[in-house]
């Protein structure tokens, strides 16, 4: 059976979690934030011009460092 290591040890000794969204296969970059794209867009009604509510849809933004319970490994493809 195969098993994903959930943490490993740093160079200062400490022990550093595997499961970050960086290393999430639902994380993507927008621009200089990081994304969750697990689930669908979120949709947020904000005020616009002149007070108008508008609405908007956006994937919840995320920190590279944080994880869930929805976390899954990222595989990247090496280039032929």
């Amino acid at each position: 059976m195969n098993q994903i290591a959930m943490a490993a040890p740093a160079a200062n000794g400490q022990v550093v979690r595997l499961e970050r969204c960086e290393r999430c296969k639902f994380s993507a970059v927008a621009g200089r934030t990081m994304e969750c794209h697990r689930n669908p867009p979120q949709a947020s009604i904000i005020p616009g011009p002149g007070g108008q509510p508008v609405t908007m849809a956006c994937f919840p933004p995320v920190n590279p460092a944080g994880f869930c319970g929805e976390w899954r490994p990222k595989i990247e493809m090496a280039a032929a």
